[in-house]
């Protein structure tokens, strides 16, 4: 067989776990610019249909608020000038009166003109004399220039009568000079901007509120995918699996096609269309997995960490490759919550699966089927189970891979995701072999981790196979099972147990993917 041996497996995966956390130790506080680049821009495209609806909602809202909230502001500006009045008058021996003004003091009588003008004490007399309980407007009083005695006054309201703050205006000479007394002698106040009407202060304008609130809603926007693409930890590489998890995989798979292809079909191999370097990277990995001619029949098991990771047409184009190949292939559907590789196989007829076969209902001639559109056997009926243990742990399924292991050479299981729930797990203990599928730029560190915990007390991982690697491509080859079908558990749906919703109960769905929108493509 062609598989290292688990001693030497054990051996190598420790010494490369040792050398990740040395480089862990070295750079732990260093940050992958190019790694968070590239979540930002897969963070771009993902939530770019969240734009428009963000820039619409946050903008009809705010619009109808600020609308329903507009309060007008009124304001009237004048320029007064303050002076000494006349205070002596001569003859200069002509028979000439000469007019003389003190105009010393008439930067001393600016500079306190405005410093009481500006004072709460004067806005309350002027409240007083309006017979108010507080003036509804603002008063400034601003000097213009050192050496002159105008003075620019601006009086502002918010909502009421537009004409409030002319009324203020018009109080302003009187409360000042009552207020001053006989304290700075004769004071002349004279409006040189007499008639001035109060003006809008502040336009609610619809196209600014517009703009504004979709430079909010960018901002918005572009916080979600910071936050995203701060919080994305994925394996992108055969490199950065090295580096997360310490393993390195024994297969790298490229993309099936292109998402201008036909129809993707689970049978890639089948497929006229199919990106040749898949199909040889599918063909390598039968090669290292495949057990030599004198060894007996073998159970190679397929797992990954959550749904949407390619295992299944993972399992089904390795079981086809192995079989062209020369060897006696089965595939068997290890899910037994939902029985899905007859229908990415588009199996049409009646078959019988591991519930059927457990319940006794067919002799053990009976349960596998064979079609000549496939070179490999496949066990994938129709019946399933809400509680799949009690049928995994029975003593007629160990049997029934016993006689599978006399009949073939290959055995291959395709079974459910292991950090989601439990069944992978128990079905460990029939398989020689266990491979783990890792697809790249999608699966993340954690649940990978997780899922390798779930396995370790019943099965060492026996190889890694990197799936849809070429990020960019990525996305395409799997796309039609990337929704896999399993409900809502997060992202991946709800998938079993508890917390983890319904999965065989109930509302149940057609197998991993939207396979009736197969059919309609089909059609």
């Amino acid at each position: 067989m062609s598989v290292e041996p688990e001693r030497l497996l054990k051996e190598r995966q420790m010494s490369e776990k040792i050398e990740r956390n040395a480089v862990v130790d070295d750079s732990e506080e260093e940050i992958d610019l190019s790694e968070l680049f590239r979540y930002f821009k897969e963070g771009c495209r993902r939530f770019l249909i969240y734009l428009p609806i963000i820039a619409v909602v946050l903008t009809v809202f705010g619009c109808v608020i600020e609308k329903k909230a507009y309060v007008p502001k009124y304001s009237t500006k004048i320029t007064v000038a303050v002076s000494s009045p006349l205070t002596d008058t001569f003859d200069d021996g002509t028979g000439t009166k000469i007019s003389n003004y003190s105009s010393a003091n008439d930067g001393q009588l600016q500079a306190a003109f405005v410093e009481i003008v500006n004072s709460g004490l004067f806005s309350r007399n002027i409240s007083n004399e309006l017979g108010e309980a507080k003036l509804n407007a603002t008063i400034r009083a601003e000097r213009v220039g050192e050496e002159s005695n105008y003075v620019n006054i601006t009086v502002s309201s918010k909502g009421g009568d537009p004409t409030y703050p002319e009324q203020v205006i018009d109080l302003i000479e009187p409360t000042f000079i009552s207020m001053v007394g006989d304290t700075l002698g004769p004071v002349s106040v004279q409006n040189f901007t007499p008639g001035g009407s109060s003006t809008p202060a502040e336009s609610n304008s619809l196209a600014l509120m517009i703009v504004k609130y979709c430079i909010i809603s960018v901002l918005i926007w572009l916080v979600i995918v910071l936050v995203y693409s701060l919080t994305r930890d994925r394996v992108l590489s055969r490199e950065d699996m090295n580096l997360k998890l310490g393993r390195s995989p024994m297969a790298v798979i490229p993309p099936s096609g292109r998402r201008s292809d036909a129809v993707r079909q689970g049978l890639e191999l089948k497929n006229k269309n199919t990106n040749p370097m898949f199909a040889e990277s599918v063909k390598l990995l039968a090669a290292k997995m495949t057990p030599k001619s004198d060894e007996g029949g073998r159970v190679c098991m397929f797992t990954s960490a959550n749904p949407g990771e390619g295992k299944t047409t993972v399992s089904i184009n390795v079981a086809c490759a192995a079989a062209m190949k020369g060897k006696k292939v089965v595939l068997v559907d290890g899910d037994l919550r939902r029985q899905d590789v007859r229908n990415i196989l588009d199996i049409k007829k009646p078959t019988c699966g591991i519930v059927e076969f457990a319940s006794g209902a067919v002799k053990k001639s009976e349960f596998m089927y064979y079609d000549e559109r496939f070179p490999f056997c496949v066990v994938s009926g129709s019946a399933t189970t809400d509680y799949p243990a009690e049928i995994i742990h029975s003593k007629r399924i160990d049997s029934m891979f016993g006689v599978l292991k006399e009949m073939f050479d290959v055995i291959i299981v395709d079974t459910p995701p292991c950090a989601v729930i439990s069944d992978a797990v128990a079905m460990a203990k029939y398989a020689d072999d266990v491979f783990f599928i890792v697809r790249e730029d999608y699966s993340e560190v954690k649940e990978i981790n997780q899922a390798l915990e779930n396995m370790a007390p019943v099965k060492d991982v026996t190889g890694f196979v990197l799936n849809v690697s070429e990020s960019d491509q990525g996305r395409v080859a799997y796309g039609r099972y990337g929704k896999y079908g399993y409900g809502k558990y997060g992202r991946y749906g709800k998938y079993g147990y508890g917390k983890y919703g319904h999965y065989g109960y109930g509302k149940y769905g057609y197998g991993y993917g939207s396979h009736e929108e197969e059919k309609e493509e089909k059609e």
